[in-house]
């Protein structure tokens, strides 16, 4: 019981373990680090693999060329036609 010598008495021994141990919990959270997450084993995507998709083929039959939403609404609006939504 060399431990408890150090202190006056049993329940100042215990403050002191419960202090000691908040205070490491405390020290753990703060350290900042955080584990690494695995790399990916998905291969890249390269561009032009995948093809063209049935949204993006309507829209350029629609327009000759794929627009995007914005440019899409901004042609409606000035020909003063319906905004033809797309979906898959």
């Amino acid at each position: 019981m060399s431990f408890l010598r150090r202190f006056i008495d049993q329940m100042q021994a215990f403050r002191v373990a419960k202090q000691a141990g908040i205070a490491r919990d405390f020290a753990e959270m703060k350290k900042g680090s955080r584990p690494k997450a695995p790399r990916s084993t998905k291969q890249p995507y390269q561009p032009g693999e995948l093809g063209i998709s049935a949204v993006s083929a309507a829209i350029k039959k629609d327009y000759g060329q794929i627009l995007n939403r914005r440019e899409r609404k901004k042609l409606a609006k000035d020909n003063g036609v319906a905004f033809a939504k797309y979906s898959s």
